[in-house]
């Protein structure tokens, strides 16, 4: 058996589940309520502004305003098997684009994560962990470039994770280290883990010393005060009411971008309808912490639409011929358009530009909440345009619309789909005279030919094939020295997954063969059948003969052998003095199975590496009783922020 992981105590982890009340604000409680509402929350708003001399100058900064119109973004991992080929060991950035394409429409930007589960395996920080991936330093630089160089540029975030205070001392506050981390990287910004808000110095510090503006995405959605620096913020907005939230930082300064998260929904109606209500953006995360949750199609459908409708009236595109209209500092949501028959089911935001102009605009954004489609939904409001010849279109189908005008007012009707969305334009312009309109107007038509309701709503596990680990040869006795026998036996395999989060409904852990899915509990009587076991973990010296009978060289030596001396003109390894009785460590999974292989063993299952240890009578928790024993049966527990090296073996 090959040994090769050391435990790091970091921080306690705490995980931010904001309320929605502390990040948003109920709607009225009718459209009757309407102007009074408005009047409670714009005089709140002015009030919480002023207390902090507010004057929304960050968003004034270009190398970050491309935050006003990142609607979709995902978290990922960088050992996504569609972002990284094993087998060929290269980055597959467009595969694993295009397939965001082709399931929901694509993103906008991601947030690149390699640090949490991974930190706390030996004594790597947070900044020297997001170096793990192949190609350390210059693969994030490449990966940046890549995606930068997209039309329109997809804009890279990475984590901070400040409960990371047990392992490696960078030397510097974390401010000065992320600032030159992203410095060096060319990231755009990054994703504050656990925190309601980010300190100002990560901002202020990599601006100065470095020129470099960086976006700001506190995980708990940011606080008044840091409306001065950061720009973005997840949204934690569950339980979801009947009717949408209003976000509050939307609502203060309508640049200000909120990704709606949900990470473990299965159905993600709500976090897409409250999201495109407030023309915010939304977290389309499905690999959480290397569990799955999928977006389903027919989610994936509704990302598609509203993104394409997001995109479009945000600008992504930085198009001179467009308009900005969900930064609109003067947006209105709860706007009370809808007719009386469909106001408790439809409701509405409207976001205006070039108000009180001849090139005035109008949209109107809707969320039907519930599951029933309607048709010639009446949308009336007051005629404020200053040129007698309007025109408008319902953008969700992509086609002109006939207004009406009466009293002053302005009505046009439409359908929307059962728990769907809609979008109206009412312009000056019209898409015979503008290309990009028409354009857009197109894609939608044909985007939405099929109904919502015709995709697969079904969440369903992504099953998991465990590979299978070769047998060896068969042995009478044990074929070395230092081999202990581990009787034929009837066990009770009893493991549970160590995550902190998600259960055996959303596929948390992994999948055995006994087993139906993904879970996090995995009980089953099993028989086990004689076999032999090292006594001991494989020794330096042993993997130092190794090294020296095979030639073998790793493709990629980061971290390899760390405690290792290395010799560049010889091209060899050798463990330093002492170490010939210690536990080789900094050895990857396939090349501790390379070693094995070599001496015609191989690496345990699981489940006879638990039975080895613990032996078939599950009523102890060590082989040798109740008692943990700590120091007596095993090595003793290190504290510090540097691991001190592993013991001698035996």
């Amino acid at each position: 058996m090959l040994t090769s992981v050391a435990l790091c105590l970091v921080g306690v982890l705490s995980i931010i589940q904001a309320s929605p009340k502390s990040e948003c604000i109920e709607g009225p409680n009718s459209p009757s309520d309407y102007d009074s509402w408005m009047s409670q929350i714009t005089a709140q708003k002015k009030k919480d502004l002023d207390s902090i001399s507010y004057n929304g100058s960050i968003f004034e900064v270009p190398a970050i305003q491309w935050t006003q119109s990142s609607f979709i973004q995902p978290q990922m991992h960088g050992y996504d098997a569609y972002f990284y080929d094993i087998n060929t060991h290269s980055y597959t950035y467009d595969k694993w684009n295009q397939d965001l394409i082709t399931r929901y429409g694509g993103i906008d930007a991601f947030l690149f994560w390699v640090t949490y589960t991974n930190i706390g395996a030996d004594d790597r920080n947070q900044f020297e962990m997001n170096l793990a991936i192949p190609g350390q330093m210059k693969a994030l630089q490449a990966m940046v470039e890549y995606f930068h160089s997209l039309t329109p540029p997809i804009h890279v975030l990475f984590p901070y994770n400040p409960w990371d205070t047990g392992t490696h001392d960078s030397g510097n506050p974390d401010y000065i280290t992320m600032a030159q981390f992203l410095n060096d990287t060319g990231g755009d910004g990054f994703n504050g883990d656990t925190m309601g808000s980010i300190p100002e110095d990560f901002y202020t510090y990599s601006r100065d010393k470095y020129g470099h503006p960086i976006a700001l995405e506190p995980e708990g959605g940011g606080s008044l005060q840091s409306m001065n620096w950061d720009t973005m913020g997840w949204g934690y907005w569950t339980p979801y009411a009947y009717k949408p939230y209003v976000g509050k930082w939307k609502w203060y300064d309508a640049r200000r971008m909120t990704n709606v998260c949900d990470r473990w929904a299965q159905n993600r109606s709500d976090d897409i309808q409250n999201a495109y209500f407030n023309g915010l953006g939304y977290e389309s995360w499905e690999n959480v912490w290397g569990c799955w949750n999928g977006i389903t199609p027919r989610d994936g459908e509704a990302i598609r639409r509203a993104g394409t409708i997001m995109r479009y009236f945000g600008n992504r595109a930085n198009n001179p011929m467009a308009q900005n209209f969900t930064q609109d500092l003067g947006w209105l949501p709860f706007v009370p358009v809808i007719d009386s028959t469909n106001a408790g089911a439809v409701f509405a935001s409207q976001f205006t530009v070039q108000n009180g102009t001849d090139n005035q605009q109008v949209l109107f954004l809707m969320v039907n909440r519930v599951n029933k489609d309607i048709s010639n939904m009446a949308i009336t409001f007051k005629n404020t345009f200053t040129v007698s010849t309007i025109n408008a279109y319902d953008c969700y189908y992509g086609k002109a619309l006939t207004p009406t005008m009466k009293n002053g007012d302005i009505s046009v009707n439409v359908d929307i789909e059962g728990l769907g969305y809609g979008a109206v334009l009412v312009t000056f312009d019209s898409r015979s005279k503008n290309t990009d309109l028409d354009k857009f107007l197109t894609e939608m038509n044909t985007m939405t030919q099929k109904p919502l309701s015709s995709y697969d709503w079904t969440w369903k596990y992504l099953l998991q094939e465990m590979k299978r680990i070769e047998a060896t040869e068969l042995y009478d006795k044990a074929p070395t020295e230092n081999m202990s026998t581990i009787p034929w036996g009837i066990f009770y395999f009893n493991n549970t997954g160590v995550e902190i989060e998600g259960n055996d409904y959303e596929g948390v852990d992994i999948q055995y063969p006994f087993e139906m899915h993904p879970q996090r509990e995995h009980k089953q009587y099993m028989t086990i059948d004689k076999f032999y076991m090292d006594t001991y973990p494989v020794t330096c010296s042993q993997y130092s003969k190794y090294l020296e009978s095979s030639k073998y060289s790793p493709t990629d030596s980061y971290n390899y052998l760390k405690n290792w001396k290395y010799d560049d003109t010889t091209k060899t390894y050798t463990y330093p003095d002492g170490y010939a009785n210690k536990p080789v460590t900094y050895v990857s999974l396939n090349e501790a199975r390379l070693y094995c292989a070599s001496v015609g063993k191989r690496l345990p299952h699981s489940y006879e590496w638990q039975y080895a240890a613990q032996g078939n009578l599950s009523m102890y928790s060590y082989p040798w009783g109740n008692s943990q024993g700590m120091g007596t049966k095993f090595p003793q527990q290190q504290h510090g922020r540097t691991i001190p090296g592993p013991e001698d073996v035996d």
